[in-house]
């Protein structure tokens, strides 16, 4: 896959550029002509993607993290939220960055509950069996999402326990 160049602070998928795999000195190029990339920039690895009807997509799942009494709690929504890219997945398509940039494009489908997605079933046998299933995976990674945020508590002197429900 190729790379992406994504501002740091998100700017709405408005400042991430793609570059394909064969232009890495594009790429470097044009970070050596930036101001002040390290600060500002993160380049990413494109890896494989998940399609969904030949579109990339993002989820998105609600955790609200609470900081009382010394104590840190995270309580995790149950609905995750799907959100299409507004064109087809297509890695030949470079020009084409609204394939690659979910904020990017224009008529994006409306969004959809997980539950509510019609999912075909894995292959009997398949290698997707040995994955976990998805919402246990966004647990794992609202846990870990805690486990930060407890470090950070207790690196501001503000101790406590970590839960999540």
């Amino acid at each position: 896959g190729g790379w992406f160049l994504k501002h740091c602070h998100g700017a709405q998928g408005k400042s991430v550029r793609y570059f394909p795999r064969g232009e890495k000195a594009a790429l470097l190029a044009h970070l050596r002509g930036m101001r002040n990339p390290t600060a500002d920039y993160v380049v990413q690895a494109e890896v494989p993607p998940l399609l969904i009807n030949g579109c990339k997509f993002c989820l998105r799942q609600h955790v609200l993290y609470v900081a009382r009494g010394g104590s840190v709690s995270g309580f995790a929504h149950t609905d995750v939220v799907v959100l299409f890219h507004s064109a087809p997945y297509d890695p030949s398509a470079i020009g084409c960055v609204a394939a690659h940039v979910q904020q990017l494009g224009k008529a994006h489908p409306p969004p959809v509950l997980l539950r509510d997605l019609p999912l075909p079933a894995p292959p009997e046998g398949g290698a997707e069996q040995a994955l976990p299933p998805l919402p246990t995976q966004l647990e794992d990674l609202a846990r870990g999402a805690l486990q930060l945020l407890h470090a950070a508590v207790r690196r501001q002197g503000w101790g406590g326990q970590q839960t999540m429900q």
